[in-house]
């Protein structure tokens, strides 16, 4: 398996994480220099025609969004308590990865944008206003978040 990443990326960052945990040593990390441009080439639109990372290349599959790596990586270790089989146990992952993808991610990403992104490509200053917007939307998310996360069992049915 060859993962495609850029280690500034969180989605990358993520799927980089979940090979670690799972101890899986078939994969070979493949730097995408997105300051580059390399995201942009054929070669690697041939992988990811949406032309972000992280991607990964296992045989003839090209597989593209983070979840989508994250849960095919976690499937090629096997049944692990990091993924059991239970149908009820996965429904409430995908829950959570739905939920970081849809409603966590974008209030994230204009933290990241105005703090990281726009000074790193020169792009000016963090826009005040778009950070207080996000902040109030981040607050209750990271309650909920906090408090998932703070549970007995954090896979435990809600």
């Amino acid at each position: 398996m060859k993962l495609y990443t850029f280690p500034p990326s969180p989605n990358a960052r993520k799927t980089v994480a979940v090979v670690a945990h799972l101890g899986i040593t078939d994969v070979e990390h493949t730097l995408v220099r997105l300051h580059k441009g390399e995201h942009r080439q054929p070669d690697y639109l041939a992988i990811n025609p949406m032309g972000k990372v992280p991607a990964l290349r296992d045989g003839d599959l090209m597989l593209w969004e983070s979840n989508a790596i994250c849960q095919y990586l976690a499937d090629h270790a096997g049944e692990t308590p990091f993924f059991p089989a239970d149908p009820k146990m996965r429904a409430d992952i995908a829950r959570w990865l739905f939920w970081e993808v849809g409603t966590w991610s974008p209030v994230i990403d204009v933290f990241t944008n105005e703090n990281v992104r726009k000074p790193m490509l020169g792009m000016g200053v963090a826009d005040p206003a778009k950070l207080a917007r996000a902040e109030e939307l981040f607050r209750p998310l990271a309650s909920l978040l906090n408090d998932r996360l703070g549970a007995t069992s954090c896979w435990a049915m809600t």
